[in-house]
């Protein structure tokens, strides 16, 4: 019996379900699958997801599914991977909507600022929407077969020379964006947003090109922000920075049904185990920049107020970019509010 995807996606266990799958058939020998990502190896996000849901998937084909790892941009900066994946350079890899908006725009839905509380209740709805709404036929367009999806906690002010406490301090400041629908937020605050993949932060921020960056707890230490960085927001809402891997749809087809249904699992667990990593890791993170010397600042009630009315008009504002591009952004934000209200 053929297996439709709609079968496998359930199969998958939507929304962060288990269902544990039997050793996969004999019928197709050892696949060998090649993955990029641009994560330094000890970065959480290749540890905790790309590498874990990599060897998780090799356990669930009982070793048939093997894997050549680039990471670290070996293969492509972290706007280039969806381009190689999409021209058979690698079979799968990852994809952050952000550094592509001009190909996956819908998908910064899950970026915008002030919708989410949490990392798991960001990522459990962008899971959803991209595995079974309407972004996944954003990847669909891409020749794209999603597998892993999640949002870091909300974004920080991680500041190099010091606090910016209200509106009037952080008017003015170069701050790093992402990308897509960051660009907006830094805009509807009155800094002027400077767009570049993470990597890169760390130079930019070092060498005064940059005065900061919008940035997840978690992604601190790991692109050694920590060193130069003197102040760190902990009560703002900044938006965040999805995060996906994908395999090239046609490798996808091309596998057995048993282990396309593995590699969906895997995703799903992997998506499941990252979420619980980023939540539990923040309160020690906290310390030790306390430790270090960084000031943790939160904002006053009546200063928060203020950069939240700012950033009340992101959603619409990027709303009306997407219709002017002639998409339905107002659809898949309504889509995206539902996930968030059913976690």
């Amino acid at each position: 019996m053929t297996l439709t995807r709609r079968n496998m996606l359930a199969a998958a266990g939507l929304a962060f379900g288990f269902s544990l799958l039997p050793p996969p058939a004999n019928a197709q020998d050892t696949v060998e699958l090649r993955f990029a990502d641009s994560f330094p190896v000890q970065h959480f996000l290749s540890r905790e997801g790309m590498v874990y849901f990599m060897n998780r998937a090799t356990e669930l084909s009982g070793g048939k599914i093997k894997w050549t790892h680039f990471p670290a941009e070996q293969i492509a900066k972290a706007d280039g991977i969806l381009q190689a994946i999409r021209t058979n350079r690698v079979d799968a890899g990852y994809i952050g909507p952000g550094y592509v908006s001009d190909r996956m725009p819908l998908a910064n839905v899950a970026q915008l600022p002030g919708l989410a509380s949490s990392a798991t209740q960001a990522s459990k709805a962008f899971y959803k929407v991209v595995m079974e709404g309407s972004i996944r036929e954003e990847y669909k367009a891409n020749g794209l077969v999603p597998l892993l999806a999640v949002v870091l906690p909300p974004y920080q002010l991680v500041l190099k020379n010091g606090p910016a406490r209200n509106l009037e301090e952080i008017k003015g400041l170069r701050l790093r964006s992402a990308g897509g629908s960051m660009n907006l937020t830094a805009t509807a605050i009155g800094a002027t947003y400077v767009a570049m993949p993470a990597p890169e932060m760390y130079l930019a921020m070092e060498r005064g090109v940059i005065d900061g960056t919008f940035l997840a707890f978690n992604s601190v230490k790991p692109y050694n922000v920590h060193e130069i960085a003197k102040a760190i927001s902990t009560n703002g809402s900044f938006g965040s920075f999805a995060i996906s891997a994908a395999i090239n749809e046609r490798t996808f087809n091309k596998l057995d049904p048993e282990l396309q249904k593995v590699l969906l699992q895997a995703g799903q667990e992997a998506s499941k185990h990252l979420i619980e990593y980023m939540e539990a890791e923040v309160e020690g993170l906290l310390k030790e920049f306390k430790e270090k010397g960084i000031e943790l600042y939160a904002f006053e009630e009546a200063d928060l107020k203020a950069i939240n009315e700012r950033l009340s008009t992101v959603a619409d504002e990027w709303v009306a970019r997407m219709e002017e591009r002639k998409l339905d952004g107002r659809k898949v934000l309504e889509e995206y509010k539902a996930a968030l209200a059913a976690n």
